[in-house]
């Protein structure tokens, strides 16, 4: 690791002004949808309007996330009409009952194309439904998130408990530990706004599965694809981590346990010490796209987010310790500005790089905004503790 010094420059008032003055504007308006009004699954690379024909749940889920946020941040700005109509829009024709679960995926007039429940969409409406209570208030929105989670606990619970199926019906007997993932992020959002026990109490489930099966025990590698049971595949798919997936349950964890879970020090200390061991490139501090889980590099791309989750896991860490490591958070910061930020029209990004560090983007994501936006909005909360270590 970088070494902590007093000397790092950390670009608070850049984070502030992209958010504030570039990208919530920006897809508040290009990236809006009026006639419909309802937020764009994506954009053209030049900024302009090319929707692809569908709005998947998980990214208008993601945008009323957003502008929840920048609401209860007091965004100057129509945050809380964004969020509203995209919800209203998403769950007039994507929730298709306490039977049926969230579809996936629309069409630009909210038919349904796919009305396949898949447990990453479930857990995102789940999010987005916890952010629009926390904003508002609304019991109404927490009394859909309870139905949400009846169905997914009730619908597609595996059926050896170990944890939930990624679809139902199933289309594979493979497990996937991202949506669980998702699932416990959104838990944790629930579990600060009402007093039930019953969200901590699932995601500790969840937090147990992979601290004692997901997890590897001794390298603190966490695979992305599994076997039936959870067991190891043999192949080389069943190898695989990613560095920013490992970074986003660093900061899911601290979450988790400022929530009231139980402590997790050992697993969270394992999962950063692997991916900052093995995830990171050593001439730039660019966080890959995938290694392998003997720490090899079998992906060595750069998408957006792993950038961002890098930055959340560093200030996860800097705030359970109480020392920050400023130099490496500001090099994160630095980077996303430089490689993916420096994008035109502001308030948009590059979202992949290639090995060589050359953007090979074809169309800007509306969902690498939640990534940015959550990862810059804790930069901003913790900037007081930040500054404090180098006063």
């Amino acid at each position: 690791m970088i070494e902590i010094t007093q000397t790092a420059n950390i670009r608070f008032s850049d984070v502030t002004n992209w958010m504030d003055q570039h990208a919530l504007p920006f897809w508040a308006t290009t990236g809006y949808d009026a006639d419909r009004q309802v937020c764009r699954e994506s954009l053209a690379l030049d900024g302009s309007i090319n929707d692809p024909g569908f709005r998947r749940i998980r990214a208008l889920a993601r945008q009323v996330y957003v502008y929840s946020h920048a609401e209860m941040l007091d965004w100057n700005g129509p945050a809380a009409a964004i969020a509203e109509t995209t919800l209203d829009f998403m769950t007039r024709h994507g929730w298709q009952g306490p039977d049926k679960g969230w579809a996936s995926r629309l069409d630009d007039n909210g038919r349904v194309i796919d009305g396949t429940p898949d447990l990453y969409d479930q857990a995102f409406a789940l999010f987005a439904l916890a952010w629009r209570f926390r904003a508002t208030g609304e019991t109404a929105y927490l009394d859909l998130a309870d139905q949400t989670l009846d169905f997914i606990t009730d619908k597609m619970r595996a059926p050896d408990g170990l944890g939930y199926l990624e679809q139902v019906p199933p289309t594979s007997d493979e497990r996937c530990q991202n949506p669980h993932m998702h699932l416990v992020e959104a838990l944790i959002v629930l579990a600060h706004c009402r007093r039930s026990t019953r969200y901590l109490e699932l995601a500790t489930t969840i937090v147990d599965l992979y601290e004692f099966r997901i997890v590897d025990s001794d390298s603190g590698a966490l695979r992305e694809i599994f076997g039936p049971g959870w067991n190891v595949l043999a192949s080389e798919a069943g190898q695989i981590t990613e560095p920013g997936h490992q970074f986003e349950w660093v900061w899911i964890l601290n979450e988790y346990e400022k929530a009231g879970g139980r402590k997790v020090d050992a697993l969270t200390d394992k999962l950063f010490k692997f991916a900052a061991s093995h995830g990171l490139a050593p001439e730039t501090g660019l966080t890959y796209d995938q290694v392998l889980d003997n720490g090899q590099v079998a992906k060595g791309s750069f998408r957006s987010w792993p950038q961002t989750e890098t930055l959340k896991a560093l200030l996860a860490m800097g705030e359970r310790t109480g020392k920050f490591e400023l130099n490496r958070i500001a090099q994160v910061v630095d980077n996303v500005f430089q490689y993916y930020l420096a994008h035109k029209p502001i308030g948009t990004w590059i979202d992949q790089l290639n090995s060589g560090r050359e953007p090979t983007s074809t169309y800007i994501p509306s969902t690498t905004l939640y990534h940015i936006y959550l990862a810059f909005a804790e930069l901003r909360r913790l900037e007081p503790a930040i500054r404090s270590q180098t006063s």
